[in-house]
């Protein structure tokens, strides 16, 4: 077990020393739900700031934090009704380059807590009559697939495809939709 352990350690451990590799990210693109909560809203937008780590050329470890965004309004007898869903993910993950040095298609998978926020407002002639919230937090998991094309050696663009799953508690429904993404990723080390 300890030559094991040893053998892992000798071809980990100058692995990270090499990548060395900080690199922070914004993304922005469409939300679009899907099953159930796509009945309730159309496409939303969204934004995720990334934190990364380059353990290696081929892997890297995320923190993923963001701001994803749904409204729906209805109108009826001079009211108006309107609904927003939003979202603020705080995930963690790993990321698998398929080729690190060049245009590099990657895989990776997120977990962790959503924020959401359910809010309606209902107005009358531009008379607000009132309105509600409700504040959850739920754990999801988004795995996602991507392309890594780098400008330079510091910047490179990113697009991501990413299926959202938050789980429902207590009766609640599930909230799943896909985020269509694209952004800058900035490397402050060697990647």
């Amino acid at each position: 077990m300890k030559r094991w352990i040893s053998i892992l350690a000798f071809l980990f451990v100058p692995s990270i020393f090499y990548a060395q590799g900080f690199g922070i990210g914004l993304q922005v693109g469409p939300q679009i739900p899907i099953s159930d909560f796509g009945d309730a809203f159309d496409v939303g937008l969204g934004f995720n700031g990334v934190f990364e780590y380059a353990v290696s050329n081929q892997l890297a470890v995320n923190l993923t934090t963001g701001y994803h965004w749904w409204s729906e309004s209805a109108q009826a007898e001079g009211a108006e009704a309107t609904l927003r869903f939003s979202t603020i993910p705080i995930i963690a993950g790993f990321t698998f380059f398929f080729l690190p040095r060049d245009i590099s298609p990657f895989a990776g998978l997120k977990l962790g807590l959503h924020i959401e926020t359910l809010s309606l407002t209902v107005s009358a002639q531009e008379i607000d009559l009132g309105s509600e919230s409700e504040t959850q937090t739920h754990f999801g998991f988004t795995p996602e697939l991507g392309v890594l094309i780098p400008v330079s050696p510091m910047l490179g663009f990113t697009f991501t495809a990413e299926y959202n799953h938050i789980f429902g508690t207590e009766g609640d429904s599930d909230v799943t939709y896909f985020g269509i993404n694209g952004g800058v990723l900035i490397h402050l080390g060697h990647h």
